[in-house]
């Protein structure tokens, strides 16, 4: 059964704080006092559904109190009925502009207390009732990231125990490639369900990440090359995230396979950027470049043709030049929620 609303009454003189509470319990309410503005905010809690606020009181009226609230950080949006023998209008105007919803003028109506407060507490109750279920679709968010998270490393799991039994080098690279691909999903599921926004990550913290991986597992077979980054911070959703994270996997792969033959030392560039409204991404390294025979844009190994359907499902535009090294830019754009 739903708790009766719990209305805070702020006045500095006790007869009007009994009038009132009197008239409220009377509609079935609960109550809460205060003598001034500075109590008002000391007791204003969850438990609050709306403040009945006079607005001539010392030190802080009303006015000051109802602008003090807006600003509290977790229960700024509470409803605000200013109690006022004000009636003019500069003095209707200075308590919206200070946050008050509504006014009630003394003497004293039950009736129009009866509605102004039932009006207000409707769109409160409303409120509270969408409040839960964001939390609730929030929690059930961060459930399915986690499961799908560690589904994801259930199948990592059993890729690795697999791979124990190839001896074959050629086969064993491709299932540390299927490996790295799958983990840069669970990457992003990983950081979206201990994330406070659950629906959007930051980028350049993605990207970090899923670099540390792929640099530990290169330096593992012992590739002297070193990672530089240069990452602007950009927000965006799951459906731009995973797209990228297995472009990137691919690009800073082949980087460190195929760049620097016989085990050469090389340097492995990775650039976040904005240019407008568009994120530009760099994967450069100073190898041996691209081979005559290689082409974007009808690719012939499956790791570049991994990154023209990925570029393309996020309508990505990839470009590469082979010049003193590689360089692969993917430009795009998308749904996104910039800090």
């Amino acid at each position: 059964m739903p708790r009766p609303n719990r209305i805070l009454v702020v006045d500095d003189e006790r007869q009007n704080v009994e009038l009132l509470k009197s008239m409220l319990e009377a509609l079935g309410l609960e109550t809460e006092e205060a003598s001034n503005g500075s109590e008002a905010l000391r007791k204003l809690d969850e438990s609050i559904d709306l403040v009945l606020l006079d607005a001539m009181m010392p030190e802080m009226d009303g006015f000051q109190t109802a602008a003090a609230i807006r600003k509290h950080t977790h229960f700024g949006d509470v409803p605000v009925i200013m109690v006022t023998v004000l009636d003019s209008k500069q003095d209707r105007l200075h308590a919206v502009e200070a946050g008050a919803n509504d006014f009630i003028s003394k003497p004293l109506d039950l009736l129009e207390l009866r509605v102004r407060v039932n009006s207000l507490l409707r769109v409160k109750n409303a409120q509270d009732r969408l409040k839960a279920s964001l939390r609730e679709k929030e929690f059930l968010l961060r459930e399915i990231h986690h499961r799908v998270k560690n589904n994801l490393a259930i199948i990592i799991s059993l890729i690795n125990l697999q791979s124990k039994y190839v001896k074959d080098e050629v086969h064993l690279a491709m299932f540390q490639e299927v490996q790295n691909r799958i983990r840069s999903m669970a990457l992003a599921h990983e950081q979206l369900h201990h994330n406070q926004n659950i629906e959007k990550l930051k980028l350049n913290e993605y990207i970090k990440g899923l670099l540390d991986h792929l640099v530990n597992t290169f330096r593992m077979v012992g590739r002297p090359v070193t990672l530089e980054t240069d990452l602007k911070e950009q927000v965006f959703g799951l459906e731009i995230i995973i797209p990228v994270g297995i472009i990137l996997t691919e690009l800073v792969s082949n980087c460190f396979k195929h760049a620097f033959p016989d085990n050469r030392k090389g340097v492995v560039k990775v650039s976040l950027q904005t240019i407008g409204r568009v994120a530009e991404l760099s994967v450069s390294d100073n190898g041996v470049g691209l081979p005559d025979t290689v082409d974007v844009n009808n690719p012939r190994s499956f790791g570049l043709s991994l990154v023209r359907t990925f570029s393309r499902q996020i309508e990505a535009s990839v470009t590469a030049t082979s010049v003193n090294g590689t360089e692969f830019k993917l430009s795009f754009s998308g749904p996104r929620d910039n800090a």
